[in-house]
């Protein structure tokens, strides 16, 4: 570092007259005498500083002088930068000051022109500048110049320093030995000192010692002013500082030196170094992690982890080591030796890359956590210490600094692990205190088992309500595993709370339970809270609970006493919670009320069948499950099938239109009894206090609906239904508009759908006279035009052109023509016979989705098929052997869509001798 003086002597400074005779035609007066004045500074000037000098112009005279030109000549060194211009008793500055030159100068008028220039860095020296004046009438004479001379002076002023060398304890101190030195070749001057300790020190005393004739300043400190530094001079200054308690890994101090003229700026400053680590003699297990200001891993903070906030693991193998923090904040540490190490040794181990992508030749680090971790890093590991019994790691001192991405921010942290460490988390605060939130006295049941919830406005969880749950209202569940109490209540409201104890108790037990975070996410040292519920939950939380009273007999909780504070994504909005729950408490729901209010619907009289077994439906305008119609079903016309299971009835309808319901009683009856069964909501997502209620069919339900049911009677037969009566009402959605049912079932209904038409009806579709072989097997079709399966085609189809199969089972028949995909035809009878008759079946649609009391067709081939279908078909002969469908003779009509044109069918086929049903 050099420092450079400069000192200017002004040698000279003269006014000089001039003179001559006078002419016609100049505006000036020939005697005129115009002066010129130079000056420059007295005092050192540093080289690479910039120097003024002052040229005055005088017009001596009371008349205007024209032409007046002033001029600066710089000697060798100085470089003109800028010239200034001021003007005084009538006299005016030319518009370019740098010329110094104006057309006319008034009587006694005069110029200043302040002229700057710099001396060049590393000159020094004696430098020469010269200043002239001429005007009109003058003309330039050595008597009209003045002289002057500056002398540079450089000096380079140097700036070493020394840290300690062994690994310093944080808290304590540090000193730091800082020299400036003045290598020449002058003297400096003013030399300004600046020392700054990092944001990990306090600065304290600072002293200062003198050789080769240089002084100390007055008051050595954190800022300091050297006069003169002589060449030769030294000045050493020890700076103590107290480390910060937490600080971590390296730790710097740093001397400025701002020297004016210094040709060498990059000597000016040192810093001198040292290492501090956190003292861990003695103390129980921890993990300390520093983080620089654009650090992105630790963001800029700094943290300290033991046993009392977080759960910390230690793995080794081989020369790797496994870090895990599980606490508010969640990290891992991987670090690695250079592969030639078999175990973990003390050292210093630098030029580390990313532990995944490591050279194992020379180690590697990483450090993320919180979601966050580099895609490069580099940094270095320092084992202090590594205690193993046989080849087990029972102790561990490691530093490590690492940085993200290239960058220089560093994240530092260190290790103290020992294995025997048995040092716990305290357990909850007993008593708790006393200024926790309580439910209001009165808010509660005085009797029972409930749970008591109240949430702010603002809460998201609660959404500002106030609830009370009991046994009488919904099912209240208590379930412990550990220090885990899981809570539940289903009612019309759907409640799910978790209680998690810290990791440092077996049991729960009475205290208070605090800073906690979302179950299950939460530190396990200090226990975790979750209540959410009815589709809301929170991201993150934050909350209390307190066990006023526990009972535990054999691993379940037999009676507990809890309360709850928790605050959802930061907010001030709380949700508050209180739970008294003992087993064995015998509140119930009440059973249906019996008999039925007489106010109930019914169907009007007249409506439903003398007898057999009906479902009666009758829809309002705007309903939407029953679309505004009024159903009757019979045994003659649907599958009426009633399913019972404990206190739930499920009831299908399966014909022309496809009905389900379900009737689910309160869970505190064993079986569905005579009675009103009110404020149902759609089943199975019902509060089980209450029971449910669902009746959908024909692609329509309802997403929320509420209503009611009424069992008129109801009897059983060795715990199956024999016989009910019972009437519904269905509102979807919370309107209005209702689905009413009455429903009658006996077992042992006769009832049943005819049988096929025998004879067959005259003047249904028959082929053509001639049209169809008068022996052999055939399937003959006949399409209208606009059929979308026989495209308007009529086609005879026979062996040995086409493969022909006829099988059946039961009252179904199957026809097959040619190959897989070509033709294929189903032909189901309705569900009171056990085999196919001859006869007529009429209103049969698409097999399989057909009314089963009537039957099914489906006539299907090239790719093409009906999406619905309305036919009829007719057996005119059909003969079995040994059970199996001996010869076939049929006909069918089938119209796709329900459209007018027609696809229609004769097969007969034959396989051979057999009786024949006629």
């Amino acid at each position: 570092m050099k420092f450079t003086n400069v000192l200017a002597v002004l040698m000279l400074s003269a006014m000089v007259a001039c003179g001559g005779g006078g002419g016609g035609g100049s505006s000036s007066d020939p005697s005129g005498k115009v002066s010129i004045t130079a000056t420059a500074p007295t005092t050192p000037v540093a080289t690479g500083s910039s120097v003024q000098f002052d040229v005055v112009v005088h017009n001596e005279t009371a008349t205007a002088v024209s032409n007046v030109i002033a001029a600066l000549t710089l000697g060798s060194g100085l470089t003109q930068t800028n010239v200034t211009c001021s003007a005084s008793n009538g006299a005016t500055c030319p518009a370019n000051p740098a010329s110094m030159s104006v057309a006319s100068l008034p009587g006694s008028g005069s110029l200043h022109y302040v002229v700057t220039a710099t001396i060049g860095a590393g000159t020094r020296g004696t430098l020469t500048a010269s200043a002239s004046v001429t005007a009109d009438g003058m003309p330039l004479s050595s008597a009209d110049q003045v002289t002057m001379s500056v002398q540079a002076f450089s000096a380079d002023v140097q700036v070493t320093g020394q840290g300690p060398t062994t690994t310093l304890t944080s808290g304590g101190s540090a000193t730091y030995t800082m020299t400036v030195t003045n290598a020449g070749p002058d003297a400096a001057s003013n030399v300004q000192l600046q020392n700054t300790a990092d944001p990990h020190q306090t600065l304290g005393a600072v002293t200062c010692a003198a050789q080769g004739g240089a002084t100390c300043p007055s008051t050595p400190g954190a800022v300091m002013t050297v006069p003169t530094l002589p060449v030769g001079g030294t000045l050493q200054f020890n700076v103590s500082t107290t480390i910060n308690a937490n600080a971590l890994g390296a730790i710097a101090n740093t001397l400025y030196a701002t020297p004016n003229g210094d040709p060498l700026a990059s000597n000016n400053v040192a810093t001198a170094t040292a290492t501090t680590a956190l003292n861990s003699t003695g103390s129980a297990s921890f993990v300390t992690l520093q983080s620089d200001s654009g650090d992105y891993i630790g963001a800029g903070q700094s943290n300290t982890y033991s046993s009392a906030n977080a759960q910390l693991t230690v793995t080794a193998s081989g020369g790797t080591l496994h870090v895990g923090v599980n606490g508010n904040d969640n990290w891992t540490g991987d670090f690695a030796e250079p592969s030639a190490l078999a175990v973990l040794q003390p050292g210093t181990y630098a030029n580390l890359t990313r532990f995944a992508f490591r050279n194992a030749a020379i180690g590697g680090i990483d450090w993320s956590g919180d979601g966050r971790g580099c895609n490069v890093d580099t940094g270095s590991i320092t084992i202090d210490k590594a205690t193993y019994s046989g080849s087990t790691l029972t102790a561990i001192d490691l530093r490590f600094e690492q940085h993200c991405e290239g960058g220089a921010p560093a994240l530092r942290g260190q290790i103290h692990w020992l294995a025997s460490d048995s040092s716990k988390a305290a357990g909850p605060v007993d008593p708790a205190p006393a200024s926790l939130w309580r439910a209001p006295a009165g808010a509660t049941p005085a009797t029972g088992n409930y749970v008591y919830l109240q949430s702010d406005a603002g809460d998201y969880i609660g959404a500002g309500a106030t609830g009370t749950y009991t046994q009488a209202n919904a099912v209240l569940t208590m379930t412990l595993n550990g220090t885990h109490l899981s809570v539940g209540v289903t009612g019309n409201d759907n409640w799910t709370g978790d209680f998690q104890g810290m990791n440092s108790i077996s049991q729960l037990q009475p205290g208070y339970y605090a800073g906690l975070q979302r179950y299950p996410f939460n530190n396990p040292v200090t226990g975790g809270l979750s209540w959410d519920g009815d589709g809301r939950g929170c991201n993150t939380l934050a909350g209390w609970f307190a066990i006023d009273d526990i009972t535990v007999t054999a691993g379940a909780v037999t009676a507990v006493d809890l309360r709850f504070e928790q605050h959802c994504e930061g907010g001030t909005a709380a949700l508050h919670g209180q739970i008294h729950w003992v087993a064995g408490d015998t509140t119930a729901p009440a059973g249906p009320q019996n008999p039925p209010p007489a106010s109930l619907w019914r169907a009007p009289a007249g409506a439903t069948p003398a007898t057999g077994n009906y479902v009666y439906l009758q829809s309002d305008a705007g309903d939407y499950i029953g679309a505004g119609a009024t159903y009757a079903y019979t045994q003659a016309n649907a599958v009426l099938a009633p399913t019972l299971s404990g206190t739930h009835l499920g009831f299908s309808v399966t014909g022309n239109d496809n009905w389900t319901g379900d009737f689910l009683g309160m869970n505190s009856i064993a079986q569905l009894q005579p009675g009103y069964y009110p404020n149902l909501e759609r089943y199975p997502f019902n509060n089980p206090v209450t029971g449910g209620l669902s009746f959908s069919g024909d692609g329509r339900g309802c997403n929320t609906l509420t209503g009611w049911f009424a069992i008129d009677s109801i009897s059983f037969s060795g715990g199956t239904l024999a016989s009910v009566d019972l009437r519904f009402e269905q509102h979807c959605e919370g309107g209005g508009a209702a689905l009413h049912g009455q429903i009658h079932w006996v077992a042992g209904d006769t009832t049943r759908p005819p049988g096929p038409q025998n004879p067959v009806p005259g003047g249904l579709w028959t082929p053509p006279d001639g049209s169809t072989p008068a022996s052999g097997n055939y399937v003959y079709l006949q399409s209208d035009a606009t059929d979308y399966i026989g495209e308007g085609q009529t086609t005879l189809y026979t062996p040995p052109s086409w493969a022909f199969s006829v099988f059946g089972s039961g009252a179904q028949v199957n026809v097959g023509v040619g190959n897989v995909g070509d033709w294929s035809g189903n032909f189901v009878g309705m569900n009171s016979i056990t085999q196919l008759q001859p006869g007529y079946y009429p209103n049969v649609e698409r097999f399989p989705f057909n009314n089963p009391v009537t039957g099914g067709l489906s006539w299907t081939g090239e790719g093409r098929a009906c999406n619905t279908s309305i036919g009829w078909f007719a057996v005119d002969a059909i003969t079995y052997s040994a059970g199996a469908i001996a010869s076939l003779d049929l006909r069918f009509e089938q119209r796709c869509e329900g459209g007018t044109a027609a696809l229609h069918g004769k097969i007969h086929w034959t396989n051979g001798s057999s009786s024949s049903i006629q």
